[in-house]
């Protein structure tokens, strides 16, 4: 059972008025047919002459719970953090159980060739920052060869 979040319909208000991406739904867990709502994380995307450079804001996580793929041609982080707090007193008759999840996913396409395998990501202070270094691009050769006219 969901139950009604008022912030999240404005988060969705506000971000369809800006364009934005509504959040997505994805599977939840291992073999689980639940959906969880995933948040898409404040993103910047730069390209400088030598690397693409993502930073995503992901606060509150423990960069072990990050899944973070990159390929040739895309970004990919998943980030799903569960808490459970257990109290109990026996004397006092209660009993309290609290859940909480995290998660946030983001698809972003890399606007050009990059060496995927030599990434670098760094998570500090809620910001995860990914680098790729640029492909060098290929020199063409010309081969100029004169032409005798007939």
């Amino acid at each position: 059972m969901r139950y009604w979040d008022p912030l999240e319909d404005f988060e969705d208000i506000f971000n369809a008025f800006w364009g934005r991406p509504k959040r997505q739904l994805l599977p939840h867990g291992k073999g689980k047919s639940k959906l969880a709502p995933y948040r898409s994380p404040v993103t910047d995307l730069s390209e400088t002459d030598k690397s693409v450079i993502a930073r995503m804001e992901i606060p509150g996580v423990n960069k072990e719970d990050i899944d973070l793929k990159v390929n040739d041609d895309k970004i990919e982080v998943k980030v799903e953090q569960k808490e459970e707090t257990e109290d109990e007193d026996k004397e006092k008759g209660y009993y309290r159980y609290e859940s909480r999840c995290k998660s946030f996913y983001r698809s972003i396409p890399i606007p050009t060739e990059v060496n995927a395998d030599k990434a670098e990501a760094e998570y500090k202070n809620g910001v995860l920052t990914v680098e790729i270094p640029k492909k060098e691009p290929q020199k063409i050769e010309e081969k100029t060869k004169k032409i005798e006219i007939k």
